[in-house]
């Protein structure tokens, strides 16, 4: 429906699965029922949809947004329609196109039990009410009409929400009987996958952490490919993980949820950044996400111990905007001071200290590549020019000035230079360990484009397009 699912969290703690519906499409994530065989449904023909027809004729069905045509509906979901009159099927699909599109899950749901007053019978009606009701919170309707599209279509793919229902309403007993049982048998890997992210919600809600951080520990979660429901396995994980008091683990189960979930669908980057990991690793970055208000508003900078370098004059006035200056050699061995504090923390994560460590930035301090921020240097920032776009070779912050907006403005700085070259990009690479840091790269705009090994590191790429 108009609502994004998050993880074990949303709508009041409920698991939301896959089963997002946008403009009537059906979400076909493990369900494998494009182009799948229904005769063995009941099929009653035109004269049992005539039946009831007294009784649909007095119900006041809600008025429709003129834009809401039946074409728009999933081809999928139509074919579905199709023992309905034509006349009939077009309203029903108006309705369930409203019901997907609705950003009110209360409006959404008052189209669908529309469409299930017009046509009860059908099985992709019934879905999209179950869903409805769902995403409304109302856990015995969703149930109760989940369990009749169970019966008209013989799907199980509705179980991870039918055993959602039941722990939302008090039924664990009953909610693991759906997780566990029999019926679970000839199940997608996909919806088993999402079986195990409700069990862990219900060992959770019994007070069993550990037990619900162990539910999740399936094959796909640590055997690096990226599938269509790994962002929502690797954030139920982390949640877990927070339950049972392990937040570092979480912090880097929430990063790699954020590097994975490229549609936004979970807030895995929000969560990555409540746990207070604010630092990048081969373009190191402590930024200040959380810092005050300022720093959210230009990073306005007042104390006397910050300069902007030479564009100030020397003279920084309250409120004056930091600006970054190009270093010269005299600036070296502060600028090997900041590079090393910052990586400090990742000594203990990696077989081969982090590539900036190593690098000696003279040459790039004469080719003009380097920039340094604040008096004393705290921060730095090493641009590299290309034929399309600006790399961020490598951005960080002295430990002692991390939460002060010198993280941010060195990254705004980066974007203006690229605008200033008449590049449209920026891109940026990280070490693969340090995944929980693509939360921030994600919170900051920048999308994955490629993974691999480079000069002995395992690194993902990013970019982001800039000046639009």
């Amino acid at each position: 429906m108009g609502d994004r699912a998050r993880g074990d969290r949303a709508q009041g703690g409920r698991y939301l699965g896959s089963r997002n519906q946008s403009g009537g499409d059906r979400d076909r994530n493990g369900r494998d029922r494009a182009g799948r065989d229904r005769t063995g449904r009941d099929r009653t023909g035109r004269g049992a949809w005539e039946h009831g027809d007294r009784e649909r004729e007095s119900i006041r069905l809600p008025a429709l947004p003129a834009s809401i045509t039946a074409d728009q509906l999933d081809p999928v979901a139509r074919a579905e329609l199709r023992t309905l009159p034509s006349d009939l099927a077009d309203s029903v699909a108006r309705f369930l196109v409203a019901a997907g599109q609705a950003e009110d899950p209360e409006r959404g749901y008052e189209y669908a039990l529309a469409a299930r007053h017009l046509a009860a019978r059908v099985g992709i009606v019934r879905e999209t009410c179950g869903i409805a009701a769902y995403r409304a919170e109302k856990w015995a309707e969703a149930l109760a009409d989940l369990r009749a599209a169970r019966r008209l279509t013989a799907q199980g793919s509705y179980l991870p929400l039918m055993a959602d229902c039941e722990r939302a309403l008090g039924r664990p007993d009953r909610a693991l009987a759906l997780v566990t049982g029999p019926q679970t048998q000839g199940l997608s890997r996909d919806t088993l996958i999402e079986l195990r992210i409700v069990e862990s919600g219900i060992r959770r809600d019994q007070g069993f952490p550990e037990a619900a951080v162990v539910a999740l520990q399936v094959p796909e979660l640590t055997d690096g490919r990226l599938r269509a429901g790994s962002a929502r396995l690797f954030y139920a994980y982390a949640d877990a993980l927070v339950d049972a008091g392990r937040p570092d683990e979480a912090r880097y189960w929430f990063g790699r949820a954020a590097a994975a979930d490229g549609d936004g669908e979970t807030d895995a980057a929000e969560r990555a950044d409540d746990l207070d990991q604010l630092s990048f690793d081969d373009m190191e970055l402590a930024a200040a996400d959380d810092a005050d208000d300022a720093d959210e508003t230009g990073d306005d900078e007042t104390g006397d111990d910050e300069t902007g370098g030479d564009e100030t004059g020397g003279d920084e006035s309250a409120g004056a905007v930091l600006a970054p200056r190009q270093a010269t050699t005299a600036d070296l061995p502060a600028v090997h001071e900041v590079i090393e504090a910052a990586y400090a923390r990742y000594a203990d994560r990696m077989d081969t200290p982090p590539a900036p460590v190593l690098t000696d930035y003279r040459a790039a301090v004469e080719a003009g590549q380097v920039w340094v921020l604040g008096n004393p240097i705290a921060g730095v920032l090493v641009l590299v020019a290309g034929d399309d776009s600006l790399l961020v070779e490598n951005v960080a912050v002295s430990p002692s000035a991390q939460g002060t907006g010198l993280g941010r403005r060195l990254m705004e700085f980066a974007e203006e230079r690229a605008v200033g070259h008449g590049l449209r990009k920026l891109s940026l690479y990280t070490n693969e360990v340090m995944v929980e840091n693509l939360a921030i790269y994600a919170r900051l705009g920048y999308r994955e484009t490629a993974r691999g090994e480079q000069d002995g590191y395992r690194r993902v790429f990013l970019a982001k397009e800039v000046g639009g």
